[in-house]
């Protein structure tokens, strides 16, 4: 039960990360989607951009819980 990031999207002006295409797999199956950050993220240097950081970003703002997604992919699954 984890997220990781597949892309990031970063402004051509201001290199900041602007969005992230994400992923959260668990045992039963995978989601996956595009998060724009409500702001570029700070004064982070892009290069210190690394999973974990961008990982603590998309969870500080996604509105689901891991449960939630976790029911989300049961259900895809009990559907196929």
């Amino acid at each position: 039960m984890s997220f990781s990031i597949s892309e990031i999207i970063v402004s051509d002006t201001a290199d900041k990360v602007v969005a992230l295409n994400w992923a959260y797999e668990n045992a039963d199956g995978k989601l996956s989607n595009q998060w724009k950050l409500l702001a570029p993220y700070g004064d982070t240097p892009l290069k210190d951009c690394t999973e974990s950081v961008l990982v603590g970003w998309l969870e500080e703002q996604i509105p689901n819980t891991t449960s939630e997604l976790d029911r989300q992919i049961a259900n895809a699954k009990a559907q196929q």
